[in-house]
């Protein structure tokens, strides 16, 4: 088993715009809704890696790897 020890994580948030007062379609809140999730896993668990955060997701690693 290999251990990566990781000093820091860079979260890139993405504003998203509302064009004429419509929502944001599904995918937009979908991903939003990752977004918030994975940043709370994060934040109560620093030292949590990419498989930890797949896995309480129910995501792939490569979906959360993406986030």
């Amino acid at each position: 088993m290999i251990i990566i020890e990781v000093d820091e994580v860079e979260m890139v948030l993405q504003i998203l715009n509302k064009k004429n007062g419509e929502a944001n379609d599904s995918r937009n809140d979908t991903l939003n809704d990752n977004v918030s999730a994975t940043y709370m896993i994060i934040r109560l668990n620093p030292s949590i890696q990419r498989k930890g955060v797949s896995d309480l997701l129910g995501k792939s690693v490569a979906t959360i790897g993406g986030i």
